[in-house]
């Protein structure tokens, strides 16, 4: 940190593998496949969103709870993947460390960043997961199993992502006097890599809870098998979900194994959560979409 400016510009921030030299100037990344692959998942959100808001218009004349919260975590999406877009053009996420220089990674523009993408980010996962169970309380209401089953979740989802998020925001935010630009890859800071497994870990466990909790209850409805199959596959979608949470786990594994090319697997970890965020919304979007498609 004591080095001049022009010395930290021409030392990468990371190691490179052996026979692989880095590449300061230009380096390759595969940020900008990321984004497009979001840019696609957001479309299709924002479609399923627009059409459920038109159908809650349509139908009740207002909006209920469980819409509410999905208009929170549509705009905490569309938050999260704005900073991801700054994060792949101002930091570098999906380039190797080592094709960083250490003036680079010493930006205020790095550590905000890299602040906004990890607290603030966690108050968006109890929005969209309030969701799901609101809706429940609407469709299944009548199952007091279900009710107590959705009240516990929405309690215990928001306690965790509101104390971790606080936590994250208490670790990656400067010290009092400290500016923003020292902030970054400090002791403190790195203290919140101990925090991501543990964290993808719960939102796995969650997913799973949410996408059982209507299999469950529509197995006991007196429908036809065919009627079954066909709302437990639009409730189904949220397997996707499941998955992006294992992939998540997977890869935070991975950044917490691998803190020196941080900038380069944190990028599987915003896809993970653009693909949970969005298609979790989007299926909650279902039960509005069948209604409509069975209006025309």
């Amino acid at each position: 940190s004591k080095l001049p400016p022009e010395q930290l510009a021409r030392l990468p921030a990371g190691i490179p593998p052996p026979g692989v030299a880095p590449n300061l100037i230009d380096p390759p990344t595969i940020g900008y496949y990321v984004l497009g692959a979001g840019s696609v998942l957001m479309l299709i959100m924002l479609v399923c969103v627009a059409l459920r808001l038109y159908m809650a218009i349509r139908v009740r004349g207002h909006f209920a709870a469980a819409d509410w919260t999905t208009v929170a975590a549509v705009i905490g999406t569309c938050y999260y993947f704005i900073v991801v877009c700054f994060g792949v053009q101002k930091v570098g996420f999906g380039t190797h460390m080592y094709d960083l220089s250490l003036l680079h990674m010493k930006t205020k523009e790095t550590a905000i960043i890299s602040f906004m993408s990890n607290g603030p980010t966690h108050l968006i996962w109890p929005c969209a997961k309030s969701t799901f169970f609101l809706m429940y309380l609407q469709l299944f209401r009548p199952l007091k199993w279900l009710r107590y089953s959705c009240y516990v979740g929405l309690a215990l989802n928001w306690a965790f992502y509101v104390s971790i998020s606080i936590t994250q925001m208490v670790i990656t935010a400067p010290a009092p006097g400290q500016p923003w630009a020292e902030s970054f890859a400090t002791p403190s800071y790195l203290r919140t890599f101990k925090l991501c497994v543990p964290t993808a870990s719960f939102s796995l466990v969650s997913d799973v809870y949410i996408m059982a909790l209507p299999m469950i209850a529509i197995s006991h409805l007196q429908l036809s098998t065919a009627k079954k199959f066909g709302v437990g596959a639009m409730f189904g979608t949220g397997f996707i979900c499941c998955c992006a949470s294992s992939l998540s786990i997977y890869w935070q594994y991975r950044i917490f194994k691998n803190q020196s090319d941080y900038t380069y697997y944190v990028i599987f970890v915003f896809l993970t959560y653009i693909i949970e965020m969005s298609v979790g919304i989007s299926t909650s979007c279902m039960p509005s979409l069948a209604r409509l498609h069975k209006d025309k």
